[in-house]
């Protein structure tokens, strides 16, 4: 995968910033769907998510970041939900940015991540190419015990951004859950039908994150 990199120097430590330059279209991060934090995307977008999971497991420098700007045809999403769905569930915003970290290798408040971010938009970036390793995700299959990751989760929505803390075991659990929608064909049929939880390990259900596979013709038809 490969990202645009930006270094901050922020309160005297160097915070990086990785921004991956390919981001699918069929992806959206939301608050709330139900009761918890979700992202919403087609098997394309999961696969996305599955690799940047993993890299942010994988990945052990220090002060690192990784942030995921909503693609701009997404715009209009908070109507994307037909009206029988928005009868079941709680629909919230779908127009959030994406900030993601391993709470091992970075300390940083919500209006810091702000500030480093508006910051990148200044400074010089460099290219740079990050590759999970794979064998990670199966090696965990093996060996999942789900209890032993209560309470490791943390998600909060800041200013128009859904961030997700956690440490490396649970970016594993995450990264496992999006590789399961993978295999799934471009169809409306799979809408929030097909979905996963993982709102029993964060902090609270609210805290957590939730998985909706959603796919739009609408997008489809301009990009595919």
């Amino acid at each position: 995968m490969k990202f645009s990199k930006y270094e901050i120097q922020m309160k005297g430590k160097a915070i990086t910033v990785l921004e991956p330059i390919n981001v699918p279209y069929h992806l959206w991060f939301a608050e709330p769907v139900i009761e918890s934090r979700s992202v919403l995307a087609n098997a394309e977008g999961f696969a996305f998510m599955r690799d940047l999971m993993l890299i942010a497991a994988q990945y052990k420098e220090n002060n690192v970041m990784y942030y995921v700007p909503r693609p701009r045809l997404n715009e209009d999403t908070p109507a994307m939900a037909r009206e029988e769905i928005k009868s079941w569930y709680m629909i919230g915003e779908f127009d959030l940015d994406l900030v993601m970290f391993n709470f091992h290798y970075l300390h940083i408040r919500s209006k810091d991540i702000k500030k480093a971010i508006k910051a990148s938009r200044y400074l010089t970036k460099t290219i740079v190419g990050i590759e999970p390793v794979y064998a990670d995700l199966h090696v965990y299959k093996e060996r999942f015990e789900h209890w032993q990751l209560k309470n490791l989760l943390h998600t909060k929505s800041y200013s128009k951004t859904l961030i997700i803390n956690a440490d490396r075991d649970v970016l594993l659990y995450l990264s496992y859950q999006a590789d399961g929608f993978t295999h799934l064909t471009n169809d409306v049929k799979h809408n929030f039908d097909a979905h996963s939880h993982a709102d029993d390990i964060g902090t609270s259900v609210e805290n957590g994150l939730n998985f909706f596979y959603y796919f739009t013709d609408h997008a489809w038809k301009i990009n595919g």
